[in-house]
């Protein structure tokens, strides 16, 4: 068996066996690329604001908040990605039966108010999150075999270009890619090659650690700090304001509070010409005995592989450059749905063989 062929049988048989969860993770990676702007389209009672030329000061976010929900955990704050968008508030706890609680609160950013209040994986962004990052499988098996898949789909993009390899200039050409359904798939993915390696990658490395996961007990969960917190700042604008003077360059996404002992705020968010790295840049201020920066870090001055580590997730959902490069994702995750659903057809579809010496045909 010469190597063309068996790269093909490992390319069918890895297509065949993990052809139907790759359709499913593919078409929800394609909707979580815009997940901000669809959730908004489809709530748009707690997605939409007042358009006003300053939003409401970060202190009076966490007042409402914390006025509402004094039981829970403060996470993590973000910032309005848009005029139409809201504070998010992240608030944990764990409930009377042990379920460990992710809620959002959402305050408008014009008035200060709680527009509307969401429990994690009760509404359809967070539950095609959940679809697509561990099908929705208990988290300790999930999330490890989606990283599994994404090993396949890296695999089955570099297989598939060796096998059909002859088939690349056609592609490039953009002829003959509708007359039979396998040319479509051979050559469409000639085209989804890039993006299958990248997104298989890239989704392996994001899953990477629940791998470990599967030998050693689960993480705990990070449950974010109690209210009191915020009474040993003094205000948290002020340390928004000290974040700018340490690094103006900084471009604030959200306010971090820490889990468990640790007592330090992180302001965090992107730096000019740094997108693809991700909110990874911060300031860090201790809180006690009074709150002092600890710390300025800039994720452009990382080192390679930290910045490898820090494109990931931009690299896997595609939002580095606004909609120039999320419309080429959402693209490619619709062709790599294609892929999958025509790959499974190719591969199970009954097939007419000739009977040598009558002519007639059969189908097996």
């Amino acid at each position: 068996m010469n190597s063309t062929r068996a790269l093909f049988w490992v390319h069918k048989w890895l297509g065949l066996i993990a052809g139907a969860f790759l359709l499913v993770i593919a078409l929800t990676g394609a909707y979580l690329v815009y997940d901000a702007e669809l959730d908004r389209l489809f709530n748009p009672e707690i997605r939409t604001r007042p358009v006003k030329d300053h939003p409401v000061a970060m202190d009076t976010v966490l007042r409402a908040a914390r006025a509402q929900f004094a039981d829970r955990h403060v996470g993590l704050v973000t910032f309005p990605g848009d005029p139409q968008a809201p504070f998010v508030v992240s608030l944990r706890m764990i409930d009377q039966d042990g379920t460990f609680v992710r809620d959002q609160v959402y305050v408008d950013a014009g008035t200060g108010e709680i527009a509307g209040h969401r429990v994690s994986s009760h509404y359809l962004t967070s539950w095609i999150l959940r679809l697509h990052e561990g099908l929705w499988l208990p988290e300790r098996w999930g999330q490890p075999l989606v990283a599994v898949f994404g090993i396949v789909m890296a695999l089955l993009g570099i297989t598939g270009l060796w096998v059909y390899r002859k088939k690349l200039w056609d592609a490039l050409r953009l002829r003959k890619t509708t007359q039979r359904l396998g040319r479509a798939h051979a050559h469409l993915g000639v085209w989804a090659l890039l993006f299958a390696v990248l997104l298989g990658i890239t989704g392996t490395i994001l899953n990477f650690s629940s791998l470990l996961v599967v030998c050693r007990a689960p993480p705990v969960p990070q449950m974010g700090s109690e209210w009191a917190i915020l009474d040993r700042i003094p205000s948290v604008d002020t340390l928004i304001a000290a974040a700018h003077r340490a690094f103006p360059e900084l471009e604030v996404h959200g306010v971090y509070f820490p889990s468990g002992p640790k007592d330090y705020v992180k302001i965090g968010g992107y730096v000019p010409g740094g997108h693809i790295l991700g909110k990874s840049s911060y300031v860090a201020f201790a809180v006690s005995p009074s709150p002092e920066i600890t710390g300025v870090y800039d994720a452009r001055q990382a080192s390679l592989g930290m910045r490898l580590l820090f494109m990931t997730n931009s690299l896997h959902y595609g939002d580095f450059w606004g909609d120039a490069s999320k419309i080429p994702y959402v693209v490619a995750g619709l062709v790599l749905t294609f892929l999958a659903g025509s790959g499974l057809w190719i591969g199970l579809r009954p097939r007419r063989i000739l009977t040598v010496g009558t002519g007639a045909a059969r189908r097996t």
